[in-house]
């Protein structure tokens, strides 16, 4: 079995799949300064986000801080979308919060100020539902449409922006992809996506060839890995017009392979073990700088009961006025209601930084290796199949391990005895005056690589390769093998 964190629109089977997204990373945007004004009345934005952050702004564009249209996550995590014009305020926000880091949410907003109606003004859908007065979609907390015909800024001859309010500021920090701007039209959620027959989670589907784009329209699928505003840059235009948006921020590892239809791994930042030591995270919730103020571990947002499984950990920093220490491992979910290190459970197993000892629970340590160190990349698989565990540093299996061949591993409980039957990958420091900082690649790496490795079904991107017979945590992958 497989456990997901939330899960929602994790997995899609079907033909149509989305090869790549983009990290944010809460700095990089992509942006345009239409050269001559367009239909601004009337118009669709849609597209799949995760990582949902308060207080931050998904697109927008910005009238030198006057006039403007922008969609945000409200301080509560209600989606928001602002029309401000003339010195006149027109906010709606949902009830539905998105709370999710796990999840990928589709996102459209339908805007059309022609219409009489004004609820028929602006439409907005999460997951295939359109919110509306009468409570669809949980319905709105704030309910103010713009004044029939209002020629808001989108649309208009200043800076827009996917990932930021248009204006610098409180930028996206998680993933978008398959971002479309319609010129012209209002569409609706289901000219984008559709309920999968079998399952009935919402997924996305092909719809560039059935849609008008209009004059300034794009779509914009993250194929291409460059940083200039063309073809072959992040920002490149694929619906035929070529609007080409430009990187601000931005460098080819930004480019992502977790997608609504390949949902991947990543930490998560509302499980952790202690408020004391709770973590700052960044890079798209691949990296975190651990408290200083107690022992909390970071679990990830996926665990899984069977199968084998790969990751790698860079160890970028550790400091504290202690014996710095750091550790890597896996985690029951039993421990998220203690205040302890990774390996300091009953139900972990942790490598420690200090010793290369793993640790599990209260024993004095096992020995499998050397010590590693700040800039080291700790791999590492576990065998739920033949409850095995394998660290290696730097590509060198430690303890002259050898995972593809079940040899040399560290012996773990099975996963089906430990409370709710899963492990779930983690990292953490130790002590109340020590800090590390973890990078955590899932296969989508936050850091710079110098070879590239994938699983054996082409999924994920590692520094070292992965062993024979283990894989990415990736929903893909949890549907064969999890």
């Amino acid at each position: 079995m497989a456990f997901l964190i939330g899960g929602a629109n994790s997995k899609t089977d079907d033909a149509y799949e989305v090869s790549n997204s983009l990290s944010h990373r809460g700095d990089g945007g992509l942006e345009w300064t239409p050269g001559s004004s367009t239909n601004r009345r009337t118009w669709t934005i849609s597209m799949w986000i995760k990582n949902p952050v308060a207080d931050t702004f998904i697109w927008g564009t910005n009238l030198s801080g006057l006039d403007y249209v922008r969609a945000e996550i409200m301080s509560d995590m209600e989606l928001g979308f602002r029309f401000y014009y003339d010195n006149t305020v027109k906010d709606i926000h949902t009830n539905a919060v998105l709370r999710d880091p796990s999840a990928w949410y589709h996102l459209v907003w339908g805007v059309d100020t022609t219409q009489a109606t004004d609820t028929n003004r602006v439409k907005i859908y999460m997951n295939g539902v359109q919110f509306t007065t009468a409570g669809g979609g949980g319905g709105f907390s704030t309910e103010n449409y713009p004044v029939q015909n209002t020629d808001g800024e989108w649309g208009h001859t200043e800076r827009h922006e996917i990932g930021g309010n248009g204006g610098g500021a409180a930028n996206w920090p998680g993933y978008t992809a398959e971002v479309y701007y319609i010129d012209g039209t209002q569409y609706a959620a289901s000219d984008f996506g559709e309920f999968d027959a079998d399952s009935g989670i919402w997924k996305p589907k092909d719809a560039k060839d059935n849609l008008t784009f209009g004059t300034l329209g794009f779509f914009l699928e993250y194929k291409q890995s460059g940083t200039g505003t063309n073809s072959s840059g992040l920002g490149a235009d694929t619906s035929g017009e070529d609007n080409h948006l430009e990187c601000q921020d931005l460098a080819s590892i930004d480019q992502m392979t977790d997608t609504p239809t390949n949902n991947f791994c990543t930490l998560n930042p509302i499980a952790h073990t202690t408020d004391l030591g709770l973590g700052t995270f960044s890079e798209g919730n691949c990296k975190v700088v651990t408290g200083d103020a107690g022992n909390a571990a970071h679990p990830a947002t996926m665990g899984v009961a069977n199968g084998k499984w790969y990751f790698e950990a860079k160890l970028s920093a550790q400091s504290g006025s202690g014996t710095n220490a750091a550790f890597v491992g896996i985690v029951g979910r039993s421990p998220l209601n203690n205040t302890h290190y990774v390996g300091g459970f009953t139900d972990a197993y942790g490598i420690d930084s200090r010793s290369g000892k793993i640790y599990h629970g209260s024993d004095s340590g096992t020995s499998f290796g050397d010590v590693y160190d700040t800039g080291d990349i700790i791999s590492c698989a576990f065998d739920l199949d033949n409850n095995k565990l394998y660290f290696a540093e730097d590509g060198t299996w430690k303890n002259s391990s050898d995972p593809a061949a079940g040899s040399n591993g560290h012996s773990i409980t099975a996963a089906a005895s430990t409370q709710d039957g899963f492990y779930i990958p983690a990292v953490s420091d130790i002590g109340s005056d020590n800090q590390a900082t973890w990078e955590v690649n899932f296969g989508n790496p936050s850091f710079a690589i110098s070879s590239g490795n994938a699983d054996a079904n082409g999924y994920g991107n590692f520094e070292y390769a992965v062993p024979s017979g283990y894989y990415a945590l990736c929903t893909k992958n949890l549907a064969e093998y999890g």
